[in-house]
Parts: structure tokens; sequence; C-alpha cells
């Protein structure tokens, strides 16, 4: 069980699970996409995986302006999980930040995020669900150095229009994830 829960000082009222899950099959991620198509709501996750992601403080940063503009009414996206994924990316058009930050079948890991309001105990069900959702274990803990790891480096630097770095990627990891967030903040400016 590695996984954290934690909320935002700004917003105590919203608890976050967060859990990085892997080995999980590309039929099982299939079946998962085609559910979260359908509106099962079984899969009430955001399901996110890690081409795109450089470092963890690019995924708070987009929990924090999505738990955010769901207070303060200004959604883009219908639901939560799918603001998630729209704060993650660079463009306004959420379709292209599902199809660049949701699930993705050829890839064996995946990161789950549930937010929940005044509910810590759906919570600590959460890990037992989504380990019977995905056939996958989360035995590694989401850090910097996992993602730093698992992250597609010419695709996330084409993305983000990034220029590569002659540091190495352990180094220029801040560097890049101050970049990501700027363009998420930043983008259609």
């Amino acid at each position: 069980m590695t996984y954290k829960t934690f909320s935002f000082p700004q917003f105590p009222d919203y608890t976050v699970f967060v859990g990085y899950y892997t080995d999980i099959t590309p039929e099982t991620l299939k079946v998962v996409k085609n559910e979260l198509v359908s509106g099962n709501q079984t899969y009430n996750y955001c399901f996110v995986n890690t081409a795109h992601l450089i470092s963890v403080d690019q995924l708070y940063c987009s929990l924090h302006r999505s738990i955010q503009n769901h207070v303060f009414g200004r959604m883009k996206a219908k639901t939560l999980n799918t603001e998630i994924l729209y704060n993650l990316s660079p463009t306004n058009n959420i379709n292209e930040a599902l199809k660049r930050f949701g699930v993705d079948e050829s890839r064996s890991d995946i990161i789950v995020i549930k937010v929940a309001q005044n509910s810590e105990d759906d919570l600590l069900s959460c890990n037992a669900g989504i380990e019977e959702l995905l056939s996958g274990k989360s035995t590694t803990e989401l850090e910097d150095s996992v993602l730093v790891n698992r992250v597609d480096l010419k695709k996330f630097l084409k993305l983000f229009k990034i220029q590569q770095s002659n540091e190495d990627l352990q180094k220029a990891q801040l560097h890049y994830t101050s970049e990501a967030v700027a363009a998420s903040l930043l983008r259609g400016c």
C-alpha cells in the first residue's frame, strides 16, 4: 500500500487520494477506457498516464487548480476528473487533454486520483477498489524519481514546447517542471 491521501490547506474539505499502479495489462486499460467513456460510476476516478508527467509538482498544480475551479464554479470540463486532465494540458482543447493525459493502453502504469469532499472514509477503501478494477498493485510510491524515469521526454518536450536542456534529466527535472506548469497555467494567453 503505497498511496497518498492529503488535502490542500486552502481547501480542507477536499481530500485527495493519489496512487501509482504498475504491471497493468493493455486489455485492462482498454476496459477502463471503455468504461470511462460509457460513464460507469464504478470508474469514477481520474486516470492519468505518465508519458507527459515529469514531476509530482506538475500533478499537484493541476489538482490544486482543478479543486479551486470546482469550488468557485469556474470549471471548463463537465467533471472534476476531466478538469484535472485539462489542467495538466498546455492547450485549450479538452479532447486533446484527454488524449494526451488520459488512459494510454500502450503503457503498463497509471496514476489514479480520487478527490472526495468530507469523506476520508471513502478514500480508505479506494486502494482496494482500484486494485480490483486494474488487477494491478500500488507497490511504488509516486515520487519525482519514478516520474522522471517514466516520462516520454521527446513527446513531453514537444507537447510543452520546451528546449531540451544540456543537463542530465535528473538535474533538468526542476526546469522542465517549471516550464510545463507555466505552459499549463498560461495556455491561451
